[in-house]
């Protein structure tokens, strides 16, 4: 991966590629070759649940051409040049292997260097005459300590009047954000500038706008002849370089530290600071310089009138895709609509099977109260055969106790009998005896 290369289908995703990307990172410039890594590239997890941005980058910096109207104009960081089109002033782009596919109609000057190589140069944006940088975009390499890096070369060759738009400031989420490319969408850790920049550069004006897909960063109100970041860069990026997982923060990825940037664009006094940009910084004598004019003296809100023909076409983009959108969801509405209705034949469906439970449920009541008249009726029966069987045991008990006396006096009878029988029988004897002693 060289140094300021945007990256947008090179397949270098893996831990296991560090040691490449370490390589290419430095100060020899790789063969395109090594680009070629045919390490597969992740989907990006969800993202955070935010609203659709107003503007995507790109629109953004064509309306801010439009409103600004930079005499020159610096990009680090072509690719396919889509935002390199939108300049129509003299332009110096950056960037060691650009794939342009884009219709240029700018003033060019093409480097095909990293931008360390092109700012080591002797007078490096020599193509301007004389003239300093109105309007700079830093979308190169996607990690921080080349960022703020790009950012304190640019600044030298700008004026308190310029601008400098950052990308790729407000990443989704983390792994989105990870200084080695795992996904197919790439932030990198560029978000980390903006704590650069606040604590180092108090001075700066930071203003972070909510722009598709990930974030750009204004940076107004700049000093070329402050030294902090200079004096400190070093410590700087290794700070950068040495930090842990990426982590990105809250107000961040949820965006609520950025502004809307259609707010931004229509709330500026852009004649205004047109004017004192170019009284301060004024053109350079026989340069040959000119600024595209479209008639904006004043603060002018967005109007039709002031729409160009590219302005055109890409609305006319945006208002057909607009349509496509709204057809996928008049289809996903009708598949929805359909989904309801079977939905509303399965809980009719549930409502009949229901009826039939609670009519089953119903009878089931019927049997158990049924069921449990007939148990109290057997529980009465039982109790009164259980009463019934007491008096028959009573009454056998009293018949058995008189059989018993009975019979007990029957033998009382018997052995008075008896005794009464064995007197009278030996009654004569007795008198025998009586007779035979009186003989004697």
């Amino acid at each position: 991966m060289a140094e300021h290369y945007h990256l947008p289908d090179v397949k270098l995703a893996d831990l296991a590629a560090w040691e490449v990307q370490k390589q290419l990172l430095g100060q020899q410039e790789p063969e395109h070759a090594a680009f070629q890594n045919e390490i597969a590239l992740v989907e990006s997890p969800p993202f955070y649940d935010l609203k659709q941005p107003r503007m995507t980058r790109h629109d953004f910096l064509e309306e801010l051409h439009r409103l600004f109207q930079p005499r020159t104009y610096l990009e680090i960081g072509v690719d396919k040049g889509e935002s390199l089109a939108l300049s129509q002033t003299r332009t110096i782009a950056v960037d060691p292997f650009p794939g342009i596919d884009f219709p240029i109609s700018c003033d060019l000057e093409l480097v095909e260097r990293t931008s360390g190589d092109f700012f080591a140069a002797n007078d490096p944006i020599k193509f301007f005459e004389g003239a300093k940088i109105d309007l700079a975009f830093i979308d190169g390499m996607h990690l921080s300590d080349y960022a703020i890096r790009d950012f304190v070369n640019v600044e030298r060759y700008c004026a308190p009047g310029s601008i400098v738009v950052f990308d790729d400031v407000l990443p989704r989420n983390d792994l989105e954000a990870d200084r080695i490319r795992r996904t197919q969408g790439w932030a990198g850790d560029i978000f980390r500038v903006i704590g650069v920049l606040e604590e180092y550069r108090p001075d700066l004006v930071l203003i972070p706008l909510d722009t598709s897909p990930t974030g750009s960063l204004v940076v107004t109100n700049l000093d070329p002849q402050n030294g902090v970041l200079t004096e400190n860069l070093e410590g700087i990026q290794n700070d950068l370089q040495s930090t842990g997982p990426t982590q990105v923060p809250e107000g961040i990825r949820t965006r609520s530290i950025a502004s809307d940037p259609l707010a931004f664009l229509s709330s500026t006094d852009w004649g205004a600071w047109i004017a004192e940009r170019d009284y301060r910084s004024p053109y350079p004598a026989g340069s040959g310089l000119h600024r595209i004019d479209s008639g904006l003296t004043t603060n002018t809100a967005m109007g039709p009138s002031a729409i160009s023909d590219r302005q055109v076409s890409r609305l006319s983009k945006r208002v057909y895709d607009t349509e496509q959108v709204l057809l996928m969801r008049d289809r996903d509405v009708a598949e929805l609509q359909g989904s309801l209705a079977l939905r509303e034949h399965d809980v009719s469906d549930l409502r009949a099977a229901l009826e039939l439970r609670e009519h089953d449920l119903n009878e089931l009541n019927i049997l158990l109260v049924n069921s449990q008249e007939c148990v109290e009726d057997l529980l009465a029966r039982s109790a009164e055969s259980r009463q019934g069987s007491e008096r028959t045991e009573r009454n056998l008990r009293s018949l058995l106790e008189a059989a018993s006396s009975r019979l007990s006096d029957a033998n009382s009878r018997i052995a008075a009998m008896e005794q009464s029988r064995s007197w009278r029988m030996s009654a004569p004897l007795r008198v025998g005896g009586e007779l035979a002693r009186r003989l004697r």
